[in-house]
């Protein structure tokens, strides 16, 4: 008679997986380097008549756009890795290609363009520090929307979008949560709801005065968030209103 064994069964070692993953990593960065290779390879054999265009144009445009394509498609997208990734790829084929550059049509382009434009070029530093301070206040709003969730107790449903906005809502008015867009005026409904996430209608049974993004008041009968598990949250409070 054949006896069962509590022994567990064997499994795969992680070991020949990793090693899989690093191979194909070696493999798509050989691509890359290689495509390096091919193109100062071409810079070298061009002929003497398109050499300019070739360092000027063809190899600037293969260092700083095909081959960063190929780094994403063979390492970032298959990986999983986020696109800025790509950057420091674009930095190291725009290094590459400057330093192949020859003097021709488009040098003294440049210097014409920049001759004439030289009054516009003093307002770059204050624009590119305005729009560094946007990208500043776009990553703050993200991790105070993270930091400040919603809250839900027996009384109360806090509502609240990044550090702007921050409403107390009694559940005595909360009528109830769907996805749908409630049937009142647009002018009374409140949208705190995240670009590209599914809404969240809080419906309420009489207008409550809250305050807007603009920092002005108003009164509304329906609000939009955006919380993390739009079913667990409706079950919350739900099982608040009953």
């Amino acid at each position: 008679m054949a006896r069962s064994s509590n022994l567990p069964e064997p499994t795969a070692s992680a070991a020949p997986v990793r090693a899989l993953g690093a191979r194909r990593l070696l493999l798509a960065l050989a691509v890359v380097l290689a495509l390096y290779a091919v193109d100062l390879a071409c810079a070298a054999t061009v002929p003497a008549s398109a050499h300019a265009f070739a360092v000027n144009v063809a190899v600037p445009f293969d260092l700083m756009v095909c081959v960063p394509a190929a780094f994403y498609l063979l390492v970032v997208r298959r990986r999983g890795l986020t696109p800025l990734a790509v950057l420091p790829v674009v930095w190291a084929g725009y290094l590459a290609a400057s330093q192949l550059a020859a003097p021709g049509l488009l040098s003294p382009l440049a210097v014409s363009a920049a001759a004439g434009s030289a009054g516009t070029f003093s307002l770059l530093p204050p624009l590119f520090a305005a729009s560094l301070y946007a990208l500043l206040w776009l990553v703050a709003a993200a991790r105070a929307s993270v930091l400040n969730p919603l809250l839900v107790d027996d009384e109360t449903l806090t509502v609240r979008w990044a550090a702007f906005v921050c409403e107390d809502v009694p559940l005595r008015l909360v009528t109830g949560v769907g996805a749908a867009a409630p049937d009142v005026p647009k002018r009374e409904r409140l949208d705190l709801g995240v670009m590209g996430a599914p809404p969240c209608w809080i419906e309420l049974s009489e207008p409550l005065e809250v305050r807007t993004l603009a920092g002005t008041r108003r009164p509304v009968r329906a609000i939009n968030v955006s919380p993390d598990n739009a079913a667990a949250f409706k079950r919350l409070v739900g099982a608040r209103l009953r």
